[in-house]
């Protein structure tokens, strides 16, 4: 009888040995927080900061219009995309005509723990105003610095993402170094 006991204890400790092996091609669950970004947020508002050199330049709040306007999609296999559009209201001027500006980017995102990454910047809210021409007799060289993102709200129907761009700009040997600070604020 002791043999009988052994042999099926051996037989059911090898059943869950080998029923509990993980699956080399099962993808890693997301986290809570993971699945909680998948989707489509639109930016309701964006708190931008700039600094050149260390001095504030510009400190500004930019609010989603009818004519401003953003989104971000955060996909389930680790990609993303974003879009801007800017396009200011005809007023029936006839001397004025539309302004349009639009921007949009695409890359991965990732968390590692709790730190979000993302590989490329997100396209946010943009005025009129930013529209403005630049007499430069040289192309500028541009080298980034560092960036950051975090995210420091996520909820089911809320989202706000920090990011912090530093870089060097350089034209005729003479080099400013930029700091731009931005604050998104979605909602799903």
């Amino acid at each position: 009888m002791r043999r009988f006991y052994h042999f099926y204890l051996f037989i059911l400790a090898s059943l869950f040995f080998f029923s509990c092996k993980p699956d080399k091609n099962s993808v890693a669950p997301l986290l809570a927080s993971q699945k909680m970004i998948i989707g489509t947020w639109t930016l309701q508002q964006e708190q931008y900061t700039q600094y050149v050199d260390g001095q504030k330049q510009i400190d500004t709040t930019l609010n989603a219009t009818e004519y401003n306007r953003a989104y971000v999609k955060f996909n389930g296999n680790g990609t993303f995309s974003s879009a801007g559009l800017y396009t200011s209201p005809n007023l029936g001027s006839l001397s004025g005509g539309l302004v349009t500006a639009a921007d949009s980017t695409s890359g991965t995102f990732s968390f590692t723990g709790s730190t979000f990454s993302l590989s490329e910047p997100i396209a946010g809210l943009a005025t009129g105003s930013t529209l403005t021409a630049v007499s430069v007799t040289m192309a500028p060289v541009i080298t980034p610095v560092s960036h950051s993102v975090s995210i420091s709200q996520l909820t089911a129907q809320s989202l706000k993402i920090h990011t912090e761009y530093i870089y060097t700009y350089t034209v005729n040997s003479s080099s400013q170094t930029y700091k731009m600070d931005d604050d998104y604020y979605y909602t799903k």
